[in-house]
């Protein structure tokens, strides 16, 4: 399969891809942090009672697939709270948030690893790939957080 390697526009900027990692540079933004080459930690929140959220954003070029690997450590006091999603060109492809299972906010458990895969078509343009996420609000915040890591291929 013929690639083209082309700018992506991404949030209105041209980005190049870099032909070693077959992705551009990624956008943070909030609490966004990278940790190592494709992996970032999305959002990360203490007992401070400040909601958190994170993003990051990168586009792709000459590659068929892309794996994403989601891990968090969740509230358990609340449902619909510290999510995380997926989204490629736009569309959302994943979500999960919390569920409700205790009366304690210090109360949290591990969640994932949840395993994104999705398929690339030859695309002139790229891909987008965005994964975002929060706390949704300050309350539980017990030190939970999400993760991502990307594998393309």
């Amino acid at each position: 399969m013929a690639h083209l390697i082309t700018p992506i526009t991404i949030d209105g900027e041209a980005r190049c891809c870099q032909p070693a990692t077959r992705r551009t540079i990624a956008i943070l933004t909030d609490a966004a942090t990278e940790l190592r080459p494709n992996q970032w930690e999305i959002y990360r929140a203490y007992q401070d009672n400040i909601p958190k959220q994170g993003s990051v954003k990168f586009g792709i070029c000459c590659a068929t697939n892309i794996e994403i690997t989601l891990n968090g450590q969740i509230e358990t006091l609340n449902a619909g709270f510290d999510w995380i999603r997926v989204y490629h060109n736009g569309v959302e492809v994943f979500f999960h948030e919390s569920i409700d299972t205790s009366d304690d906010p210090d109360d949290t458990v591990a969640v994932g690893p949840f395993v994104v895969s999705l398929a690339l078509e030859d695309r002139p343009c790229g891909h987008i790939i965005e994964i975002a996420g929060s706390t949704g609000d300050g309350i539980a915040n017990n030190d939970v957080f999400w993760r991502a890591s990307v594998v393309i291929g």
